[in-house]
């Protein structure tokens, strides 16, 4: 689960609600995040009545190049159609399993492992490796679409505070006007720069006032790992 929706749902208090559903994006590759989001639930004596992915390009440029044209038209439409059909679920208020059911050591011995290997490593120190090339021009952009609030601008240049956890959204890669942001040691700059062209930088930056309460600093410092 994303930092930010971990602490929305440590808030969360939902005592009268009748149907519980959540819905997922992904790259397309498996996940647990809805039996991560059922333990903080259970936290409230709640669960999810149901659970949808929905899969879209994949923008993780550490291992994947982004979409080409055709690649994203498809997935995009099939996108618009499975969220009617989640519509249509929800106004209903069907029930249904989203968690994956593969193989036992996958899901119960190597996916969680991993979970716990990024989590404790930070994504194996993964964000620590943010910088801009002599590139940019100090638009702020960067600074504006980063929800965590890791990114300040210093002499028209942007710094990541290292005693904040990272989302690891990527906005501020993918939506640098002169892709000048990369990640130090990877092929960062050798892959391409996807965000969903319906999505505006305005839009992300715009989030950051309903967000405020849950950027709580003592939970995005790293003080004590």
């Amino acid at each position: 689960l994303p930092l930010l929706a971990k602490r929305f749902l440590r808030r969360l208090k939902l005592p009268n609600a009748e149907y519980l559903f959540a819905v997922a994006t992904r790259g397309g590759s498996p996940c647990h995040v809805f039996k991560h989001l059922d333990r903080l639930l259970r936290r409230i004596g709640r669960s999810l009545h149901a659970a949808y992915y929905l899969d879209m390009p994949n923008n993780y440029l550490l291992y994947w190049d982004v979409p080409d044209k055709d690649q994203f038209e498809k997935l995009d439409a099939a996108a618009a159609e499975q969220v009617d059909r989640i519509a249509d679920h929800v106004r209903q208020r069907k029930p249904r399993d989203g968690y994956e059911h593969g193989y036992f050591a996958l899901e119960h011995v190597l996916f969680p492992l991993l979970s716990v290997m990024f989590t404790a490593t930070r994504y194996f120190g993964l964000e620590k490796c943010f910088e801009a090339e002599a590139a940019c021009t100090g638009c702020g952009l960067c600074e504006r679409v980063c929800l965590s609030g890791k990114i300040a601008m210093h002499g028209k240049k942007p710094v990541w505070d290292s005693t904040i956890h990272c989302g690891f959204c990527f906005a501020c890669i993918h939506f640098c006007p002169l892709q000048a942001i990369q990640l130090r040691s990877t092929k960062s700059k050798l892959r391409g720069r996807y965000h969903h062209p319906r999505v505006t930088a305005e839009e992300i930056a715009g989030q950051k006032d309903r967000l405020e309460c849950f950027l709580d600093p003592e939970d995005a410092r790293m003080a004590g790992g």
